[in-house]
Parts: structure tokens; C-alpha cells; sequence
């Protein structure tokens, strides 16, 4: 497992293209990767960095088949780079009705775990890659939050897959619910976590949640080096989405990713 990342996003091309291996490899969102437009831009950054492709439109959690229009496109750009992993959000979006604007979570029982984890090994089997299940924020809860671990610990020995454990998520669902995430934390089994994102505390699925800072907040920093003395062979992914900060703060929390997951 590569150890420090960046998550791609356009107004960092300029930044990322002049700056070759920023980072040990490149997230990059498969919604904007898989239209044929972006097909030698995908080339380009596969010859540059190792890529790992984040999902958010498969909806694991979601009863019966994935859609083949889904699932197709998402496995031949993996395909194509090589990846290093696809993650996608342990939750759904689909139901048999509707698409949801947002993820919901996944309801935590073992009807959950069997739907998720079957479809994590089809995903893995058609992309010929892992899956890393990535947590995520939400302002709904099923049951007590800090039972939530354990249901992770048991969806990924079900499964075989690892967790990508959304830092900045976890403080906003803190703050959200009332519990301690540290304590939270502290239930994982330190096996299961591959890679950590720390992210700018203002949005989970597109939605403001937490402050206006683009700063990763001092929280989060406080939770991943937790996470890294449970867990030190995982690594960390820098995000940012709607408010990305000045190159001179984007290198300076790139450089502190490295040191924390102990990148070469």
C-alpha cells in the first residue's frame, strides 16, 4: 500500500503537472475519468503517478445487480491504469425507485453486510483491483454510533476488504451526534484500516457541513496520528473539494501527510 496521496481535482492540474510525484499516487474521481473526453488526460496522469479510483455512483448497499452502465466504465478505466484500488462509500444512493442526490448509510446489520460484500467482490473481480470501503458522513443513524465498528470490522472479514476511513467525516459525525471519535476510533480493528482521508472540513457529499475553512481542522490531525499508532502501515489521502487552499498551504499539509504516514 503506497503511503501518502492526493486527491485530483482540475484547478490542481497546474500545480500537479509542474510538481511530478507530489505525492506516492493520484485519486482520482471516476465520474469525471470515465467520459471519453478525459481519455488522454487519463493517460497522461497514469504515465505520471500510480492511480487509485474513488466511486460514489455504485451504491453497495443497494439490494440485487449493480448496473452494468455503472460497473462497465468503472472497470475499464481501472482496467486501463492498472489501479491501486477502487473505493466507494459504504452506503447507498439507489433504491429500487429513485437515485438520491446523497449517500445514505447503510443500515448496520448482517443483511447489510452480505449485500455489500457481495458486491465489493464483484466489483474487485470485474476491475482486477481491491476495494477499499470508505466510511462516510451523514446526518442519519440507525442505532447507537458506536456500534458502527463493529459492524465495519465484520463487513470487511466478510468481505475481505479494507476500510478508507474518512477522518474529517468522522469528526463532523462526532459533532453531529455526540460521540467521541476517538473512542469510535478505538473500536476498529486496526487490521481493517488501508488509508485515512484527511479533507478540508466544509463538505461531504456536496452538502456544507462543518466550517468555511479549507484547512484540514486540527481535529482531524489529531484523529490520523491515533490512527496511525493503531495502524502503522496505513496511509493518507489529502482532499479538498470546494474550497482549495493556496499552493504554499496545499504543499505545506501535503508535506505533514508524508511525515505522518511515514512516506519516504
Amino acid at each position: 500500500m503506497l503511503k501518502a496521496g492526493l486527491s485530483y481535482r482540475q484547478p490542481m492540474a497546474v500545480w500537479i503537472d509542474g510538481n511530478p510525484r507530489l505525492a506516492d499516487f493520484l485519486e482520482i474521481p471516476a465520474e469525471v475519468f470515465v467520459r471519453p473526453e478525459m481519455a488522454n488526460r487519463l493517460a497522461m496522469l497514469s504515465r505520471a503517478y500510480p492511480l487509485s479510483i474513488r466511486s460514489t455512483s455504485l451504491s453497495l448497499a443497494t439490494p440485487g445487480a449493480i448496473p452494468e452502465d455503472l460497473l462497465r466504465p468503472l472497470a475499464d478505466i481501472a482496467t486501463a491504469v492498472g489501479a491501486l484500488w477502487v473505493s466507494e462509500p459504504v452506503g447507498f444512493r439507489r433504491t429500487g425507485e429513485t437515485t438520491l442526490k446523497i449517500h445514505c448509510p447503510a443500515v448496520p446489520n448482517d443483511d447489510s453486510i452480505a449485500i455489500i460484500a457481495e458486491h465489493t467482490k464483484e466489483v474487485s473481480g470485474r476491475s482486477g483491483c481491491p476495494v477499499l470501503i470508505e466510511t462516510m458522513s451523514s446526518p442519519l443513524r440507525f442505532g447507537d454510533p458506536l456500534d458502527e465498528p463493529d459492524f465495519l470490522n465484520r463487513l470487511c472479514e466478510r468481505s475481505g476488504c479494507r476500510l478508507l476511513l474518512d477522518l474529517t467525516a468522522l469528526c463532523i459525525d462526532a459533532r453531529r451526534h455526540g460521540f467521541v471519535a476517538a473512542r469510535w476510533l478505538s473500536g476498529l480493528d486496526p487490521a481493517a484500516i488501508a488509508m485515512l482521508r484527511l479533507s478540508g472540513d466544509t463538505a461531504r457529499d456536496g452538502r456544507p457541513t462543518g466550517g468555511e475553512s479549507a484547512a484540514i481542522p486540527a481535529e482531524t490531525w489529531d484523529l490520523a496520528r491515533q490512527a496511525i499508532s493503531r495502524s502503522p502501515d496505513a496511509g493518507a489521502l489529502m482532499e479538498h473539494d470546494l474550497h482549495i487552499p493556496a499552493v504554499d498551504a496545499l504543499e505545506s499539509e501535503l508535506a505533514t501527510i508524508r511525515a505522518l504516514a511515514g512516506a519516504a
